[in-house]
């Protein structure tokens, strides 16, 4: 079926776990980050992710 699935309401270490064991690859919940503005995801993105690529940098630009 090919589905893309985002395991919802990853709010402990334990939960994280067990998605990748199901091999759930991304995860959205609270134990990540608390919901950010638009904004702040930039500025997440840019302070956590310093080996991106930086055609990927530019995009986030």
């Amino acid at each position: 079926m090919n589905l893309r699935v985002i395991a919802v309401g990853g709010e402990s270490a334990q939960q994280l776990d067990i998605c990748q064991r199901l091999d759930c690859k991304e995860v959205q919940g609270f134990w990540l980050t608390r919901t950010l503005k638009p904004e702040d995801v930039t500025q997440l993105l840019l302070s956590k992710c310093s080996e991106l690529p930086q055609h990927f940098i530019e995009k986030i630009n």
